[in-house]
């Protein structure tokens, strides 16, 4: 952990450093550039980092009661900038107040977003990403569909293995490292509950992702 972080937090200390300097208008620019590439590294390596805590035997979670609606409406607004460049639209078809569960709410945030992610970069221009938060029995669930068409048959199977996206069938300009929906996967399961993939044909996909829902001790 420290390895990679302590080297990015040195290289942002620098560039804010340099922003205090007087520059020129192409020097502006670099900066801006520079400070863009950073964010992007930074979120990568905490990519890297959740990854493999996830993979571990027994990763370590802060528990509290999570409103999956609530994420979800964040991870949009945190995409909001991202999908407009895109021309794709990210629409809350729904967002039920009771689909809640317990667990580590940073964790399933990042899942969160990472699916709502993967569905403004991998769409058409012009298209959706529609996106469902539901109680459905004891399940809670998050449903995300986007209009990128759909995954041929033979990769459905490995969508959710890391560093898939080198797959011939993504090698769109999306960036990234592809651990993405290997992270939505290892979350979700590592919470108790699963992740799944359909297309929607002639469209695109949809990704189905589930957890126990959380149930208050009764009074008394």
């Amino acid at each position: 952990d420290h390895e990679l972080r302590t080297p990015m937090c040195m290289a942002k200390l620098a560039a804010e450093e340099l922003s205090n300097e007087d520059a020129s208008p192409r020097g502006v620019l670099v900066r801006q550039l520079m400070g863009r590439a950073l964010a992007r590294l930074e979120a990568e390596i905490g990519d890297i980092l959740l990854h493999a805590r996830l993979t571990a035997e027994r990763p370590p979670r802060d528990e509290t009661v999570v409103s999956l609606g609530e994420l979800c409406g964040e991870a949009a607004r945190s995409l909001a900038e991202e999908a407009a460049a895109r021309s794709v639209r990210v629409e809350i078809l729904r967002n039920a107040s009771g689909a809640s569960a317990r667990g580590d709410r940073a964790q399933l945030a990042s899942a969160v977003r990472h699916l709502i992610a993967n569905a403004v970069r991998f769409n058409r221009k012009g298209g959706r990403v529609l996106v469902r938060a539901e109680r459905d029995g004891d399940r809670v669930t998050v449903e995300v569909a986007d209009e990128g068409g759909v995954i041929p048959p033979e990769h459905l199977p490995r969508v959710f293995d890391p560093y898939y996206q080198a797959a011939h069938y993504l090698t769109r300009s999306t960036g990234g490292l592809g651990l993405g929906l290997a992270i939505a996967r290892g979350v979700f399961e590592g919470h108790g509950g699963g992740i799944g993939v359909t297309n929607r044909p002639g469209v695109g996909c949809e990704f189905r992702a589930w957890l126990p829902a959380f149930a208050p001790a009764a009074a008394g």
